[in-house]
């Protein structure tokens, strides 16, 4: 009997032979194996390997498989290799698995109350506070578990996030603005439950019980225009396992 795979992004390479098996085509694209044994031919399979020669970031190699009269594909996904994500949960409370990171300017009365409120529901928690106020202007809210950061006066949001990210060490982060407040609503253990159980890298809550975005018609003439405010429930779909929780389709 005759087993043959063929790849188009790849090489194969035999690891390991088997007595009584007879196998072609190391190192190449197409290798074969002939043998009058089903137990030795499965055996001698465990010790073929795959090699990619053609990378790209993330594709896939059909490869075909021919054993007597059957054919079939088997895709092969190529990707960089996934290193493991080393993060120290602590005690697995919030405070040792979740950053709270802040952008703020010239709003202090806001950023006072939204610290606050970190603070009193998850007593702490880092708080990573990113602020481009003008020197002149300038109130360091910096404590034990606040790092207050002076930018660049005026560099604005995008700046202000990038930095607050690029202190965060822990394994997850809660992004907020400093209009914001934390409730005992927010349930950032749910979140975290949420992200630990699921293949989703990232997690919003709804604030003030409005989910969006909601669809925006453009109505009127070339002297009269208005726009309605739609919502759109089909843009949501629950996820099986979390009731409490919805994904955009």
């Amino acid at each position: 009997m005759k087993f043959q795979i063929n790849a188009t992004r790849g090489v194969f390479h035999l690891i390991g032979h088997v007595h009584d098996v007879d196998v072609t085509g190391n190192g190449s694209k197409t290798i074969t194996v002939s043998t009058y044994s089903p137990s030795l031919l499965n055996l001698q399979l465990k010790y073929i390997a795959y090699e990619n020669t053609l990378f790209d970031a993330s594709t896939v190699d059909p490869v075909k498989i021919q054993f007597m009269e059957f054919t079939a594909t088997m895709p092969i996904h190529i990707q960089h290799v996934q290193l493991p994500w080393l993060f120290d949960e602590g005690t697995g409370k919030i405070k040792d698995r979740v950053t709270v990171v802040l952008k703020t300017f010239l709003r202090y009365n806001l950023l006072k109350n939204a610290i606050q409120s970190v603070n009193d529901v998850y007593p702490g928690t880092r708080i990573v506070v990113a602020d481009d106020t003008p020197d002149h202007l300038f109130n360091s809210f910096q404590s034990s578990n606040v790092d207050h950061y002076k930018m660049p006066a005026y560099k604005g949001y995008f700046a202000g996030r990038n930095l607050g990210l690029s202190q965060v060490w822990t394994e997850y982060f809660f992004y907020m603005d400093d209009d914001m407040v934390i409730t005992k609503f927010t349930k950032m253990d749910l979140l975290v439950s949420f992200l630990d159980s699921t293949n989703f890298h990232l997690v919003g809550v709804g604030i003030q019980d409005r989910l969006s975005p909601t669809t925006y018609l453009a109505l009127g003439n070339k002297t009269h225009r208005c726009i309605i405010q739609k919502p759109d429930p089909g843009y949501y779909y629950e996820i099986r396992g979390f009731p409490a929780c919805i994904g955009k389709r």
